[in-house]
């Protein structure tokens, strides 16, 4: 029994071992800030969970180009369960009222000043497939979010600035060179708020290390489903076990620029 034991903590440890060295390899610019309904995410993370645990030998089988490992396979529980037990998952999910009014009114007065920028930039970018790429990233989060904003607000700043823009922003006439003043005005406010939200929430560390094991686990579960719709094609009863996330209907999602 003891050494029944202490062979399953061997492998707990490789396979934490193993998530962690995927987290640190993710590149920066690759890591995705936490999506919106982060719980009922979480809760459809462990769903698939349960059907790796049931396919798994059928979904390393499934023709994907390229092909499922069976190591991803094997990492994705410990990514999910990784997720859920991070401070930041857990303080996002009972989203603490650490703003006051007058902050979450700063907030949605930048989101404005951002949405001027989107709206232009969508024009000027209309042909740049990355550009757009950026501009979608930048609209995604939560709205009343400090650190979504923050980083929102610097992004911005440094497209407006980039050279191949700077003159053209400056020229607009519906305030959007104001925008640009306002947002880079704010960043520093907005600094010392996210750092203050950051402690209440875990710490950025811990936030940091959410955002990767989610960026791993949600690229690996589009994956799965991908198999599993294929591994269950043809078994009676099964066709519609794989699902891919779909937003609550019961709530609306977080519109950052509205």
């Amino acid at each position: 029994m003891a050494t029944s034991k202490k062979t399953e903590k061997n492998s707990r440890d490789v396979l934490t071992a193993a998530v962690l060295a995927a987290m640190k390899a993710l590149p920066p610019d690759e890591v995705r800030r936490e999506p919106s309904y982060l719980k009922d995410r979480v809760s459809w993370l462990r769903s698939l969970v349960t059907l790796v645990a049931k396919d798994h030998a059928g979904l390393v089988l499934a023709p994907l180009d390229p092909p499922l490992p069976k190591g991803d396979l094997d990492l994705f529980p410990a990514l999910v369960e990784r997720i859920g037990a991070t401070d930041a998952a857990r303080a996002i999910e009972g989203r603490p009222a650490t703003l006051t009014p007058d902050e979450l009114a700063q907030i949605a007065t930048l989101r404005g000043h951002q949405e001027k920028l989107d709206r232009a930039f969508r024009v000027r970018l209309r042909g740049d497939r990355a550009g757009l790429r950026l501009l979608a990233d930048i609209r995604r989060g939560a709205a009343g979010d400090p650190e979504d904003m923050l980083a929102d607000a610097r992004r911005l700043v440094a497209l407006a600035d980039d050279a191949k823009h700077a003159a053209w922003i400056g020229a607009l006439k519906k305030g959007e060179p104001q925008a640009v003043v306002a947002l880079r005005g704010a960043i520093p406010g907005l600094e010392a708020l996210a750092n203050r939200v950051a402690g209440a929430q875990g710490g950025s560390a811990s936030r940091d290390g959410l955002r990767r094991a989610l960026t791993l686990a949600l690229r690996l579960a589009d994956r799965i489903v991908t198999a599993g719709e294929y591994h269950t094609s043809d078994l009676a009863g099964r066709e519609g076990d794989y699902k891919r996330f779909k937003r609550p209907a019961v709530r609306k999602p977080a519109n950052k620029t509205a």
